[in-house]
C-alpha cells in the first residue's frame, strides 16, 4: 500500500472516526449486558491497545487515562487523528512486540491495524451479546455510520 498517497490518509481518518462512533455505541451497550465479567474487559482491551500503539508510535499518552470511559475513548481517537495528520504515514516506526522482538512497520500500517483491531473486538462483543440473548445492542455496520454521518 502506498502510504504517501493522500487518499490513504483520508481513508484512515474516516476509519478512526468510524471506529470511535462504533465503539461508543458498544460502550453504551456493554453497560447493559448481564455478562460484565467478559464484556467489560473487551471494551477495556480496545482502549488499552489504542494507547499501546500510540505509545509505540512516540505519541505522548500521559493525558489519556487508562480507564475505558467515553472521554478516554474520545481522547484516544483525537490522538490518532492528530498523529495520522501530522506524521507521514510511510514513516517507519520501530518498536518491540509483546514477545520483546524488534519490529518495524509504517505508521499507516499500524493505524490500519488499530482500526481493524477495534472492529474485530466489537464483533467479539456482539458474539458475547448473542450468547446471553442480549439484543439491545446498536448495529455498527459501516454503511449505517455512512448513512448517519451523511445526514449531519
Amino acid at each position: 500500500m502506498n502510504f504517501s498517497d493522500p487518499s490513504i490518509g483520508e481513508l484512515l481518518r474516516k476509519g478512526f472516526e468510524y471506529d470511535f462512533w462504533a465503539t461508543m455505541r458498544w460502550y453504551n451497550s456493554v453497560r447493559l449486558m448481564r455478562d460484565q465479567e467478559h464484556a467489560s474487559p473487551v471494551i477495556q482491551h480496545i482502549l488499552t491497545t489504542q494507547r499501546l500503539w500510540l505509545e509505540r508510535c512516540g505519541y505522548p499518552v500521559e493525558g489519556i487515562p487508562r480507564a475505558a470511559t467515553r472521554a478516554t475513548f474520545e481522547a484516544a481517537s483525537e490522538a490518532w487523528l492528530k498523529l495520522i495528520s501530522t506524521q507521514p504515514l510511510d514513516k517507519m516506526i520501530a518498536y518491540k512486540d509483546k514477545r520483546g522482538r524488534d519490529q518495524e512497520r509504517a505508521l499507516g500500517e499500524i493505524a490500519l491495524h488499530v482500526i481493524n483491531h477495534g472492529t474485530f473486538h466489537r464483533g467479539h462483543l456482539r458474539g458475547l451479546a448473542q450468547c446471553e440473548g442480549f439484543e439491545e445492542f446498536a448495529d455498527t455496520d459501516m454503511v449505517i455510520y455512512f448513512d448517519e454521518t451523511r445526514k449531519e
